[in-house]
């Protein structure tokens, strides 16, 4: 219940996200349409995936949002939603701001927003 882990690992394509009890995501920079920090805790209802007192991963719904997929640590602020040109939705909160914000940082700093 309380156990599981989100890890974010950056190269100069792109990012991977893998989380205990869910997979892996990778995600090409190129294929970032926006990228936002935002200084709350994103939650909603799972549709398909995994949740936990500690995470919440997978296929996620909401009214601010719609559908998306989550890498979140279940409470923790702040949250990076990102927008692909696809128009999928993937919010990112990892365990701690410091991590979230540099996540962010570099994302930005690829996509051409910082």
């Amino acid at each position: 219940m309380f156990t599981g882990n989100i890890k974010a690992t950056t190269s100069e394509e792109g990012f991977t996200l893998n989380a205990t009890f869910y997979g892996e995501v990778t995600v090409n920079y190129s294929d970032i349409a926006s990228a936002e920090l935002v200084d709350k805790s994103i939650s909603g209802v799972k549709v398909g995936g995994f949740n936990s007192a500690r995470l919440l991963l997978g296929g996620f719904k909401n009214d601010e949002l719609g559908s998306y997929t989550s890498f979140v640590y279940t409470g923790k602020s702040p949250s990076i939603i990102l927008r692909t040109n696809n128009d999928k939705i993937i919010v990112i909160a990892l365990e701690n701001a410091e991590d979230t914000t540099a996540l962010y940082n570099e994302i930005a700093s690829s996509i051409g927003e910082n």
